[in-house]
């Protein structure tokens, strides 16, 4: 039987190997906090900022990165664009977010405006662009010029006042016609009735300004040249007063208190050629239509 010797073998203990620990997130109590975070937080530091805000200062980023693109690059993008608005039809020149006050309309407004486009023969509403203001007249309110009137008959259905296109005012007075110059303010005597029982109860310029047509109350109408102060025509139709006269070219239109209308032609030998009756009471007012007829 064999015996082992305890100093043919010898035994060690192994020595134990050093395993880092995972350093604990929450400090021991009563040591300092450790410095080394456990995720990445940026530095915020003074020096850091000030680099920051001259790096975007204007005149670094423009030395840096100059705005205006290469002739090469400008074309690349606007063939890209071309491609682009060829595939999908999609007008790259409308922006959808373009910056700028722009004018929105709201839905109401739009549909409105595409109905008034679609239909050529609703009113348009027009631009305010478009839109012109109108000047407005300026009306005095005190008179111009005074004229003394004496002997005026007051009477409602005579017209003794006429305006001509020569600015030439004919007033009758009584049984006198006055004729006032608006341009050099002077007045002259044209005609007076042959009685004092007669008194003029019409008057009336023709389109030239030059003749003036002259009624009085027994039925007589006279027509005047006023620049010679000259009786051409005369011509007693009416068995009335005659109230209201008109021209038309060469013929002359006459209303009466006994209803009729008579039209004359002052170039005929025989001035009537149309009498015209209708009317129960005084005829006190006439005109010819624009046409003529």
């Amino acid at each position: 039987m064999e015996t082992l010797n305890s100093k043919q073998f010898s035994f060690k203990t192994p020595e134990r190997r050093h395993i880092p620990r995972t350093p604990s997130i929450t400090p021991k109590r009563g040591s300092s906090r450790t410095s080394t975070p456990d995720r990445f937080i940026p530095s915020r530091t003074p020096n850091s900022i000030s680099v920051a805000q001259h790096l975007l200062s204007p005149s670094v980023r423009d030395r840096s990165s100059p705005s205006v693109p290469s002739t090469t690059d400008k074309q690349r993008s606007d063939a890209y664009d071309e491609n682009l608005t060829a595939l999908f039809g999609v007008d790259l020149s409308n922006k959808i977010l373009n910056f700028g006050l722009r004018d929105f309309k709201t839905a109401d407004e739009a549909f409105l405006e595409e109905a008034l486009s679609a239909n050529s023969s609703c009113i348009r509403t027009p631009k305010s662009s478009s839109v012109k203001r109108k000047r407005l007249r300026t009306v005095l309110t005190t008179a111009d010029r005074i004229l003394d009137a004496p002997e005026t008959v007051d009477d409602f259905y005579i017209n003794t006042l006429d305006w001509g296109s020569a600015n030439l005012l004919a007033v009758a007075l009584g049984s006198v016609v006055y004729v006032w110059n608006a341009d050099t303010s002077s007045i002259k005597e044209l005609c007076r009735t042959g009685f004092t029982s007669q008194y003029i109860t019409a008057v009336k310029w023709d389109q030239s300004g030059r003749l003036l047509a002259v009624a009085t109350s027994d039925g007589e109408i006279q027509i005047w040249n006023v620049e010679q102060s000259k009786k051409v025509r005369s011509c007693q139709s009416h068995s009335a007063r005659v109230a209201c006269l008109d021209w038309n070219k060469t013929l002359l239109a006459s209303g009466s208190r006994s209803g009729e209308v008579h039209i004359y032609n002052t170039r005929a030998r025989n001035m009537l050629v149309e009498t015209v009756k209708g009317h129960k009471h005084e005829v006190c007012g006439l005109k010819w239509s624009p046409n003529g007829r």
